[in-house]
Parts: structure tokens; C-alpha cells; sequence
């Protein structure tokens, strides 16, 4: 007889789990548009997520304040940095031998536009939350065969805590340090292996017991998605269970209504069973609204309207808290990312002008 592992019951989904699932999701059936308020305080952003490319190497410290600046008026007080540095392959174990022995203490800098978005946020009393390094292999190493995903992962783990030390000496002592952000999202597919669920939930402890060696106080946060492969009572105990072991800080759930993987009553659904699951880890659990809609062509993404956004927010409030996240305003919400952007930013402005009291 095989030994359940403590994540083997988030592999199946019984019949009791995936009726409950279908009973909870008629409920929320209607629940879109139809939401009820549960704080006076109307529902907007409070974060937003920054993703740094090469374009952003060519930013000047004069972008970089007018962004922060315009962050600050639209009431964001946090900044999350989705990474903090791109590595492919993993940067430390592609370093020769007589290389690895400059790198002292496995040192890795973070890209250098970081230190201007930090300068930039401090002068305008933002808190960034650094997001460690970025693997874009993530996806495709994950699927590998067992000992080719435990190696991925050691070698994935030595270039994140590299560079949050470097972090840490940087900036850990500064109001400013919010603490970490694991770019590396967990959706509700991957992991429905139990082995491979918990060689993630290893290398999790791992990472965080490292960080917390470097400050041990730090708040640490990681994202989720849901695909609709789970059903949301099991993907809620497969992340609590994540967070609880891990002794992770925050969950951040992506509503998953900009990629349009789910309906927004599926969303819901995902985002009440979280909800009901978290408390007994000690996690905080945010809402990460997704500001962005597929192109008419489906080659890319552009702004949503501002009414979906506004639905989003309330789901959010209403279900969570008013501690929400934008994915992202530098992206889709802000005049500097064109003319879509510019347009969802002044409707964006009008809607919390027209919160406030005459």
C-alpha cells in the first residue's frame, strides 16, 4: 500500500470535493456585478507590479520618478518587483570554476535599473517588495523527469538566495524593504503530481528557511493561478498546506479574468475557498486584479475597461480585503504605456475622484 505524503490528497478530486466544488460555483453564479460590499471604503489599488525588461534599461532616473510620483497620487503605497533579475540558464552554475571564485559568498547583483526604481520609490514613500530571480525555463524544466526537476530546482535556489543577500546588504535595513516576492508562480496543474508537489513544497522550505537566515524577520510572498484542473477546494488546501510548511508570509491569487482562463464565478469560487483555507496557516492572502484583456488578434494584450476592472476590485474587496494588487499599472494603467493605457488611466482617476467627498 502506498504512504500518503501530506500533499497526496490534493491529487484526486473525489466526488464530495468536485460536488461541493459545482454546488459552491452555483452559488457565485450570479455573484458577478451583484456583489455585496463589505467595507465602506470603495474598492481600489494599493500595489502594483513592476516587471523590469531590457526596454527599461534605457528609462532614466526622470521616467522612473514620474512614474513613482504618479503611483503615489493614484494611492499605491507598494511597489512589487516581479523579479529582481533575469538568469538563463541559472546564473551562478554557469559561471567557469576560477569565475564562481570572484563572486564572493555567491553574490549576484540585481539588474542596475533596481537601484533607480528604489531611489525613485524612497523619494516618494513607496515600499518595495523585491522579487528574487527570474528562470523564464520555469515552465518547461518543471515538466522534466524527477532528477532533472530536483536539479533545476538546487540550481534555481542557489541563484536566489545569491542575489537576495546582495539585497538584503542593500536595502534590508531601510524603511523602504517590504521583503521578497517568489516570481515563480504556482498554478493548479503542475502540481497535481504528488511527488512532484512535494519536491515544490521542499524546495520552498528551503528557499525561505535561507531567506529568513539573511532576515529572519522578512516577509515573504508567492503567487498562484488557477487553470480549472484543480477544483478550488483542493487547490486551496494544496496552497494553504504550501504556505503553512513553507512558512510563507502572503498568497497572491491572480483572478485570472485578464487571460480569460476562468469566468469570473470560477474566479470567485477559487478566490472564497482560499479565503475559507488561509487562516490557519498565518498567511495574509491578497488578490492580484489582472488590468489587461486579450487583443482582438489573441497575439497579445491590452488595457481592460474600466468596468470590468471596477467588478474585479469589488470581487476582490468583497471576498478578501481592500489590500489589492495591480497586475500591472505601469503596464496597462498608465499614460507611458500608450494611448490605451493613458485612456484606462484617466477612467481609472475618475472612478477614485468620484469616491471621494464633495
Amino acid at each position: 500500500m502506498t504512504k500518503l505524503t501530506p500533499f497526496s490528497r490534493h491529487c484526486s478530486s473525489g466526488s464530495r470535493l468536485r460536488a461541493a466544488w459545482w454546488a459552491l460555483l452555483a452559488c457565485l453564479a450570479l455573484a458577478w456585478g451583484a456583489l455585496p460590499v463589505r467595507a465602506e471604503t470603495p474598492p481600489a489599488f494599493s500595489s502594483t507590479f513592476i516587471q523590469i525588461w531590457d526596454r527599461h534599461d534605457d528609462w532614466t532616473e526622470q521616467n522612473w520618478d514620474t512614474l513613482c510620483a504618479d503611483l503615489k497620487a493614484m494611492g499605491i503605497r507598494e511597489i512589487i518587483l516581479q523579479w529582481s533579475l533575469i538568469t538563463e540558464p541559472a546564473f551562478f552554475w554557469r559561471l567557469t570554476p576560477d569565475r564562481r571564485m570572484d563572486v564572493p559568498n555567491d553574490r549576484v547583483d540585481p539588474a542596475p535599473v533596481v537601484d533607480l526604481i528604489v531611489e525613485a520609490a524612497r523619494r516618494h514613500g513607496l515600499s518595495v517588495r523585491f522579487g528574487l530571480s527570474e528562470d523564464p525555463a520555469w515552465w518547461e524544466k518543471i515538466k522534466n523527469e524527477a532528477g532533472l526537476v530536483e536539479v533545476f530546482l538546487n540550481r534555481l535556489l542557489q541563484d536566489q538566495i545569491s542575489l537576495a543577500r546582495t539585497l538584503v546588504e542593500r536595502y534590508g535595513e531601510e524603511p523602504i524593504f517590504a521583503g521578497f516576492y517568489i516570481p515563480q508562480e504556482i498554478d493548479d496543474a503542475t502540481w497535481i503530481d504528488a511527488e512532484r508537489l512535494n519536491r515544490l513544497s521542499n524546495h520552498l522550505t528551503r528557499l525561505v528557511d535561507g531567506l529568513r537566515e539573511l532576515s529572519p524577520e522578512v516577509e515573504i510572498s508567492v503567487s498562484c493561478f488557477a487553470t480549472g484542473r484543480n477544483d478550488p477546494m483542493g487547490f486551496a488546501a494544496l496552497m494553504a498546506d504550501l504556505a503553512l510548511s513553507g512558512n510563507i508570509t502572503e498568497v497572491l491569487y491572480q483572478d485570472g479574468l485578464g487571460t480569460e482562463r476562468l469566468l469570473p464565478s470560477e474566479s470567485a469560487a477559487y478566490l472564497e475557498a482560499l479565503a475559507a483555507s488561509m487562516p490557519r496557516t498565518g498567511a495574509r492572502l491578497r488578490v492580484i486584479v489582472e488590468t489587461f484583456a486579450p487583443a482582438e488578434d489573441g497575439l497579445d494584450f491590452v488595457p481592460a475597461p474600466i468596468n470590468r476592472i471596477k467588478q474585479q476590485l469589488l470581487q476582490a474587496q468583497t471576498l478578501v480585503s481592500n489590500d489589492i494588487i495591480a497586475f500591472s499599472i505601469p503596464d496597462y494603467l498608465h499614460p507611458m504605456a500608450g494611448p490605451q493605457a493613458k485612456t484606462l488611466h484617466d477612467d481609472y482617476q475618475r472612478y477614485l475622484d468620484a469616491q471621494q467627498p464633495n
